[in-house]
């Protein structure tokens, strides 16, 4: 299965070939682990696995691996299977096309939609096309609203046959207790570095060495996020401009808290003009700004999480080696000591009730300052 482009998660990935070549395959797995770590490729390997044409050349477990040839292989990789779904948090803005005419405009956002979940039982209960097994693969399903989990659940307590819902989430406080106990819970850990640098080194031939060494340090193994960072040139300079603001916080004044809600509000336009097409970009941010920042501000609020989980590590006398962010190691050793372990935690938790809160459509620069407030509390 490494061979179809997944590095690492080689205990989930036994668990996922066990349980293909014995054909007992539950109706229902949740994938979790750090956003960008590989959960969603490897829910489309697996269901590659299980529509495999070739399957009936596997004389045991090490030997399930898609083929990656065969018509249903081919489909889903190229995302045109019609019985392999994946359904990502969507936002909506209206825009204005060449002609003047007003459209809508998809994009990846921060809320599944009640319409989506119910779009996806309809699918569920319809026979398949052509598979042998159906698979819906709902990609950050902590940002289920309620309404939305609630029916989704219901599918869960009766799932249709030959069909297996994959769930991939950050965080199992955001999903409701009775979806997580119906699930088989696969854990999902980032790649050991020096094993992530080697894959993406054949993967970016020409970038160089350092450079990748960087950016997998920056990205803690989280392969997704390498990519990310090295198609992305900007998003680097905006994470090291976000890595010296929390770095700073020791020194910062109650008075200043709402200035630097702003900033982390700023910043999440910035990293959606860094990541999205020019065009498009411009258009989406000047149709609906609000909409637009709240979807990047989870990119933001990550990059602070890895910095005050770093130092909640630090400040408890942790190994060094598991930081995050390496290239920052002497500042956060600097800062580990000012910082008090458990105040780092609960800024780690802050920020996930931020997140929580922004899900629920509270004000975006509000929650922004207020967290700030709480940055500035912690580290005085």
């Amino acid at each position: 299965m490494a061979a179809c482009g997944v590095i690492g998660h080689r205990r989930p990935l036994s668990v996922l070939r066990r349980s293909v070549f014995s054909r007992r395959v539950p109706q229902a797995y949740l994938f979790v682990g750090p956003e960008s770590v590989g959960k969603t490729l490897v829910a489309h390997e697996f269901a590659k696995l299980v529509n495999c044409a070739q399957s009936a050349a596997w004389q045991g477990p090490d030997d399930v691996v898609s083929c990656g040839e065969c018509s249903a292989c081919s489909r889903i990789e190229q995302d045109r299977h019609p019985d392999i779904h994946l359904i990502r948090p969507l936002a909506k803005v209206q825009t204005e096309s060449e002609d003047g005419a007003a459209e809508d405009t998809t994009f990846e956002g921060s809320l599944i939609t009640t319409e989506q979940i119910g779009q996806l039982i309809g699918e569920a209960n319809l026979k398949a096309t052509e598979a042998r097994r159906k698979v819906f693969i709902i990609s950050s399903a902590e940002k289920m609203n309620v309404t939305s989990a609630n029916r989704l659940l219901k599918t869960l307590e009766e799932p249709p046959a030959d069909t297996t819902l994959v769930l991939t989430t950050q965080n199992l406080s955001g999903l409701l207790p009775t979806i997580i106990s119906r699930c088989q819970v696969l854990t999902f850990h980032p790649s050991p570095l020096a094993e992530a640098e080697e894959a993406l080194a054949q993967r970016f031939p020409e970038a160089d060495r350092g450079a990748l060494r960087s950016v997998v340090a920056l990205s803690g193994g989280r392969v997704g996020a390498a990519i990310r960072l090295l198609q992305h040139g900007g998003v680097l300079q905006i994470r090291s401009r976000l890595l010296d603001l929390a770095a700073s916080l020791p020194g910062r004044e109650w008075f200043e808290g709402m200035m630097i809600g702003e900033r982390l509000v700023d910043m999440a336009e910035e990293w959606w003009l860094a990541t999205e097409e020019t065009e498009f970009a411009e258009k989406a941010l000047k149709a609906s700004p609000d909409r637009v920042k709240r979807t990047r501000m989870n990119d933001i609020l990550d990059v602070l999480l890895t910095w005050f989980r770093d130092l909640a590590l630090l400040s408890a006398g942790g190994n060094s080696a598991l930081i995050v962010n390496a290239d920052r190691a002497s500042e956060l050793q600097e800062a580990a000591g000012k910082v008090d372990a458990a105040k780092a935690r609960t800024v780690c938790e802050d920020i996930e009730v931020t997140r929580k809160h922004l899900r629920g459509n509270a004000n975006l620069r509000l929650a922004s300052e207020l967290l700030a407030f709480r940055l500035i509390r912690a580290t005085r």
